[in-house]
């Protein structure tokens, strides 16, 4: 299964891919069609791999490194191995390509470790020995006379031909001709023995690009200090989970990215909070999280405990289908609905949904926010709503709220709109029951000093509005 290229660049995982030093253009290409893996035992086994790679770069730094280096210059010539699985004659050019990759799979055998069993390079000893009859081990190629007996005589007789005077032009003619014919034979008969190797070529650039990602994956994860995650049979759950594109951020900043631990042990989990509290980040950890545990990679946490799923949604506020004409709430409500019709066809789906039905007036809102838990809470999913909306909690879903506005720091004079970030607690705190969502717009608007009047009047109709028994519209 392949990635969607919206989901990628949604959460955060173009940028995770944009930090891997691959070296080589398979690895680029491998990079481009990430295996998407739902199933177990797979990525089980992909686990282990990756720690081997970790391994190798830990305890073998000087053979990785030089290992790397060798398929820094491979190419990838999966265009030529096709042509000789269908017998076609190479040209000069694409029988040197075959010899430059056959040396270098032979250099790169000797560097794979033995527990590195599972990376199997096929043997092109044979092949690269076609290509160099003279053993000479020079990456060039060239018809050489060990070719064929006549070739060399006709060259010979050439080399004297045109060391006479005068010459004769036209014999000379005749004998570069003849020369070249027996120069196209020899390479229709090489290519028709070095069809033989192609099926082995075609498995080495595959094992190559796994093993140039994997190489980049593991000193990728070695550098961020990611987690091994543990596979879980059921349920989803990070101790400090964290962001590693808004880490790097905020540390530039000389800030620090709080972590937040979350249990996805109910099939809906609802996160409140105001704005700027975090919820967002979250959902979006928690996708690219689930994409680097279902691709191979370690985990942004200082534990997790994961089970695959089949498909990934994130919707959030970020996204609208301009090019569609549709609005905010449009596409949302389409997206939605596409999750809904997945979880119903049996799908194991993990669904992310920020500030659901949040266009739309209150009353309506809260109705389509009910809905939507109740049905996806019917089926086998991992879903998170964040939601501003009191009221909609059912006993099917779970309950996290922000922590938000360190209210001891309130009265700092230090506070400015540039570090606001600075007096939010973005830990998440576990709710047993439903308590009202915090309301803190006012208490941020005050932080960020905006006009005095604009709160002073807001905080009337809020009065009145909670004395007259329709506060946040009900």
């Amino acid at each position: 299964m392949l990635l969607s290229r919206d989901l990628i660049e949604s959460c955060g995982f173009d940028y995770i891919l944009s930090l891997l030093e691959v070296q080589s253009p398979l690895g680029r290409k491998y990079i481009k069609n990430l295996p998407f893996m739902t199933d177990y035992d797979e990525i089980s086994v992909e686990i282990h791999k990756t720690k081997a790679f970790i391994r190798f770069a830990s305890q073998n730094r000087s053979m990785q490194e030089e290992f790397s280096k060798i398929i820094g210059h491979i190419k990838d010539i999966s265009q030529t191995c096709h042509k000789l699985e269908l017998k076609e004659t190479l040209d000069d050019i694409q029988l040197f390509e075959i010899k430059i990759f056959s040396m270098l799979c032979c250099r790169l055998k000797e560097y794979i470790p033995e527990y590195m069993d599972f990376l199997e390079m096929k043997d092109l000893k044979e092949a690269f020995s076609l290509l160099d009859p003279v053993n000479l081990c020079m990456p060039s190629f060239y018809i050489y006379d060990e070719y064929s007996e006549e070739l060399a005589q006709v060259r010979k007789k050439k080399q004297k031909i045109a060391g006479t005077f005068p010459v004769d032009e036209q014999e000379l003619i005749n004998t570069a001709a003849l020369e070249n014919s027996i120069e196209n034979t020899v390479r229709k008969e090489l290519s028709q023995k070095l069809s033989d190797y192609a099926p082995s070529m075609i498995h080495n650039l595959s094992s190559l690009a796994y093993a140039d990602f994997s190489t980049a994956k593991a000193l990728f994860i070695m550098n961020y200090g990611l987690c091994s995650p543990e596979l879980s049979e059921r349920g989803i759950y990070y101790e400090q989970l964290f962001n590693i594109e808004l880490n790097s951020i905020l540390s530039k900043n000389q800030k620090r990215f709080q972590p937040v631990d979350i249990d996805l042990n109910h099939p809906v989990t609802v996160i409140t909070g105001a704005n700027m509290s975090g919820k967002t980040v979250v959902l979006k950890s928690l996708a690219l999280n689930q994409l680097m545990f279902q691709t191979g990679f370690f985990i942004c946490a200082k534990t997790a405990r994961i089970t695959p799923v089949e498909s990934i949604f994130l919707i959030t506020k970020d996204a609208q289908s301009i090019d569609e004409g549709l609005s905010s709430y449009a596409f949302e409500i389409l997206k939605v609905s596409e999750c809904i019709n997945h979880s119903q066809n049996g799908e194991k789906c993990l669904i992310l949904i920020d500030e659901l039905a949040r266009t739309t007036n209150p009353q309506e809102g809260r109705a389509i926010v009910r809905s939507v838990m109740s049905i996806l809470a019917e089926h086998d999913v991992y879903a998170v709503i964040t939601t501003h909306y009191d009221g909609v909690l059912s006993k099917n879903a779970k309950h996290y709220r922000v922590s938000g506005i360190r209210k001891d720091k309130i009265g700092d004079s230090k506070i400015k709109r540039e570090n606001i970030t600075d007096y939010i607690d973005y830990s998440l705190i576990s709710e047993d029951g439903w308590t009202s969502v915090p309301k803190e717009a006012l208490t941020i608007a005050r932080l960020l000093d905006v006009d005095n009047e604009l709160i002073t009047r807001a905080e009337m109709f809020l009065n009145e509005a909670q004395k007259g028994g329709c506060a946040d519209g009900k």
